[in-house]
């Protein structure tokens, strides 16, 4: 299975996000909606203080290190052609994007759409983002992520929250089918969001959070060809 060399949204912004917080200046919106038919679209918007767009090159490069992973278009968002190439590669088209300066933050945002869903993250081209079959014959949608390095050590939660002042993060995933069982705080009967937010909790900076949803497939017949959950 070929894995994507660029980090995935949520890989670049949870795993090793120390090196982030140098700067304190990365906001990231997700939203992904897995439709009936198997067909899926993902939202993102990517915000970044304009006087720190280097220093965000500088910190994913460090966390692609960390994940053994030949630095190279670190900020990789911000360049459409590259971006519209990355989806490509596993099936998925980008169907807009955008890039904006406002109140002294550059905006990036996109949308891409993917045929086969499922299959585009396990493809990788959601980076860690994975869509698997349980024995039961639910569906769990799920976020492998990195742990975080131990390089974070030796910071206390008021550091940590004083340098990612300005880092926000959340996530948001939509389901096809009921919900029954998922990490995040709240959901609804079909949605389920994460936040991240270290002016209110620092816990996600030194642990990796798990991030995951499962939820009734029984009427989707593309669930079948999942591959199963590892046990």
């Amino acid at each position: 299975m070929r894995r994507s060399s660029q980090p995935s949204a949520f890989g670049l912004a949870l795993a090793g996000l120390v090196a982030l917080t140098l700067c304190g200046c990365f906001q990231l919106e997700q939203k992904l909606l897995l439709n009936g038919d198997g067909s899926m679209v993902v939202n993102y918007h990517y915000s970044v203080a304009t006087d720190s767009e280097a220093l965000l090159s500088t910190g994913a490069g460090v966390i692609q290190g960390w994940q053994r992973r030949d630095p190279g278009g670190a900020a990789w968002f911000t360049n459409e052609e590259t971006v519209r190439q990355h989806f490509k590669a596993g099936g998925a088209q980008l169907k807009r994007y955008r890039s904006y300066e406002e109140a002294g933050r550059r905006h990036v945002e996109l949308m891409v759409f993917a045929e086969a869903g499922p299959k585009a993250l396990n493809a990788g081209s959601f980076g860690p983002l994975r869509c698997v079959r349980l024995p039961d014959g639910r569906v769990r949608l799920l976020v492998e992520l990195p742990s975080v390095p131990s390089k974070a050590d030796g910071l206390s939660a008021e550091a940590l929250a004083a340098l990612a002042q300005d880092l926000r993060l959340s996530f948001e995933i939509s389901v096809p089918g009921d919900i029954v069982e998922a990490t995040a705080p709240t959901h609804t009967r079909t949605s389920v969001r994460w936040e991240f937010d270290p002016a209110k909790d620092t816990s996600f900076l030194r642990s990796t959070p798990r991030l995951a949803c499962t939820f009734e497939a029984r009427h989707l017949a593309w669930a079948a060809s999942l591959p199963a959950a590892a046990r």
